[in-house]
């Protein structure tokens, strides 16, 4: 019993599990432009424990007018029947297109108007574990936030935020590794000399 014992905790701390942790990213860039186009790029990225992710893209407060200005003229149709919208990808897979209302493309979910044309939001979109970890296999999330060129920007400045959260799988580091080599190697040993002491 207790061999099996001295066994079981020298393999335990061998492969001890990698430990995960929770992550969050985020940028936000700053509308300067009608139907302007933003690029958002995350960069040594760890790999994912396979849960998925969440991407979060909303809208900020108006950095050059005031809070009567805040939103996106996302809401579907503008003036002389433009359409308003907005087109997400990421690393060139088409995450889908948005308006406020739904004009356009799928509804963003809980937005609020504020006046007649600007909508302020908060879109999450999943992404199943398979997909993600496919789009980060290079360390690299690359994101594209397309406006139609009929979204006006009004002088506003409005800002808009992204933010990628998932579940990284730590690396061990070479020193803990070598700890728990260290470990199982000791506990194996002390094994067989148990053993050779019974005979």
């Amino acid at each position: 019993m207790r061999t099996t014992m001295i066994l079981a905790a020298a393999v335990a701390s061998a492969v001890m599990a990698v430990p995960a942790s929770a992550l969050v990213v985020s940028q936000s860039g700053v509308m300067t432009a009608s139907g302007q186009n933003f690029s958002f790029n995350f960069s040594g990225l760890l790999p994912s424990n396979g849960t998925g992710a969440v991407l979060t893209i909303s809208s900020g407060p108006a950095t050059t007018g005031s809070a009567a200005d805040d939103g996106f003229d996302i809401d579907g149709v503008g003036n002389g029947g433009a359409s308003e919208y907005m087109a997400v990808s990421a690393e060139g897979v088409d995450l889908g297109t948005y308006s406020c209302g739904g004009a356009i493309g799928t509804s963003i979910p809980g937005f609020a108007m504020n006046g007649p044309a600007d909508c302020i939001f908060s879109l999450d979109i999943a992404l199943d574990g398979a997909s993600f970890d496919s789009l980060i296999a290079d360390g690299v999330f690359g994101l594209l936030v397309d406006f139609s060129a009929g979204v006006g920007d009004f002088g506003d400045g409005d800002q808009l935020n992204v933010a990628l959260s998932y579940t990284e799988v730590a690396p061990v580091p070479l020193p803990a590794a070598g700890l728990m080599l260290m470990g199982g190697l000791a506990g194996l040993g002390a094994l067989s000399r148990r053993r050779k002491t019974r005979v």
